[in-house]
């Protein structure tokens, strides 16, 4: 059953692509390919949201004695709930005119509530597991993105330094952590993160954070920002690739099937 919002996001992503092509396409209001584009972000931001709320805790839980990461329902309800409220008020924005004020604070709560159902998982209680840590390092940008768009309600910095918070910090790092994970489990190998995945992992790092300053702080070196943030980037799935197409490529070390 709870995997039925996963399909449901899905579909809704399904969609969003669809107007957009058809807006593209001239088949569609113009304004509809905009629409699209912020209700995909929006879409994996619930996404990141619920994947991130069932493995940060339970490999944590998991992994390091003692730890106890709880899920507190008024948290879960308040931080998913205001994503989902998000979403809504984007695509009725066309036609709903939202205050200011009211996008700010629903983007404050929505970042507030993150970052304390993150603190609930007792993150740095992973800081001595490389292959560990990456998991919650990478679902902090999502607070962080959520602030940042709060803060661009009042021009205090640009929308697109929430976006790429959210592209290039949360997707991409969730992506390199749970393919890193997974790739490992999946063909037998100890769960230990080595030099290249950690190497991959900051580099990815440092490329998100470029990035997001490239459309804030450093505007006036905007070219240049973006040309390292996108080499960070690149090196990143290069190392990736590098370290896993073997992995990926070759039967599993013990044997099994799989």
């Amino acid at each position: 059953m709870r995997n039925y919002k996963i399909l449901a996001i899905l579909a809704a992503l399904t969609l969003a692509n669809a107007c957009y092509h058809l807006a593209s396409s001239n088949l569609l209001p113009v304004g509809a390919m905009r629409v699209a584009v912020t209700a995909a972000l929006d879409l994996f931001a619930i996404l990141i949201a619920i994947i991130g709320g069932r493995v940060v805790p339970a490999f944590i839980g998991n992994a390091v004695a003692d730890s106890e990461p709880r899920h507190v329902r008024s948290v879960e309800v308040v931080s998913v709930g205001a994503l989902v409220l998000i979403l809504i008020l984007r695509v009725f924005g066309p036609w709903v005119s939202v205050p200011g004020n009211v996008w700010f604070v629903v983007f404050a709560i929505a970042a507030v509530g993150h970052g304390i159902r993150l603190s609930l998982w007792q993150p740095l209680r992973a800081r001595g597991n490389p292959l560990l840590w990456m998991l919650p390092v990478a679902y902090a940008w999502l607070p962080i993105a959520l602030a940042l768009w709060a803060m661009s309600v009042f021009g205090v910095v640009p929308a697109s330094a929430a976006i790429h918070a959210l592209t290039v910090g949360g997707i991409a790092s969730l992506m390199i952590a749970m393919m890193t994970r997974s790739a490992l489990g999946h063909t037998g190998r100890p769960l230990v993160a080595r030099p290249a995945e950690i190497s991959a992992f900051v580099l990815l790092q440092f490329a998100a954070i470029v990035r997001v300053l490239a459309s804030s702080v450093a505007s006036g070196l905007y070219r240049e920002a973006m040309i390292v943030s996108g080499v960070l980037w690149t090196l990143t799935f290069a190392i990736f690739l590098y370290r896993y197409w073997p992995v990926l490529t070759r039967p599993r070390i013990d044997g099994r099937a799989g």
